[in-house]
């Protein structure tokens, strides 16, 4: 059975994807961090849960279990917005079929891209916002921003670091 790396969207399960919505109904196991609500978790009710913590260490223990336990069961790892995003979820992939696991990403909408709907921002209009990059808080320095050539920059992960 392969494991599902599926995206949570912001938080909303609302903005969760028809896909992920059917695949936490039928889920066995559901492994999902601190930043998914339970409204989210909810979803996979008779799944049994299992929290992943976010230190690397503790997320490799994590996923290796998980990779294991979809030999025969339907398991889900839920991630924040969409995993491929600055979350782990390709690698999480490659380590599943690296041991032999199928596995299946199931995108989910990203908090940059619900934050731009929400506040009707454009990221690219086709005539003058035509770049958009993405970066992710403390993994560049001080030049990157100068240096960066996209007409859109978002920046990730800034948290109480924003009013610096």
């Amino acid at each position: 059975m392969p494991l599902y790396v599926v995206g949570a969207g912001p938080g909303d399960p609302k903005l969760l994807t028809l896909r992920a919505v059917e695949l936490l109904r039928e889920a066995d196991v559901v492994a999902y961090g601190d930043l998914i609500p339970e409204e989210i978790v909810s979803l996979a009710p008779g799944a049994t849960r299992v929290k992943i913590g976010h230190r690397r260490e503790d997320h490799q223990r994590a996923v290796e279990r998980l990779v294991e336990e979809a030999r025969g069961k339907k398991v889900v790892i839920l991630k924040n917005g969409d995993p491929t995003v600055f979350g782990r979820g390709i690698e999480i992939c490659r380590e599943a079929e690296r041991r032999g696991v199928p596995c299946e990403v199931v995108p989910g909408v990203s908090a940059f891209t619900a934050a731009a709907g929400l506040y009707k921002l454009e990221l690219t209009n086709g005539r003058d916002l035509r770049h958009v990059a993405l970066l992710a808080y403390p993994h560049f320095g001080p030049d990157v921003l100068r240096e960066v050539r996209a007409d859109t920059v978002v920046i990730f992960m800034m948290g109480s670091k924003l009013a610096e």
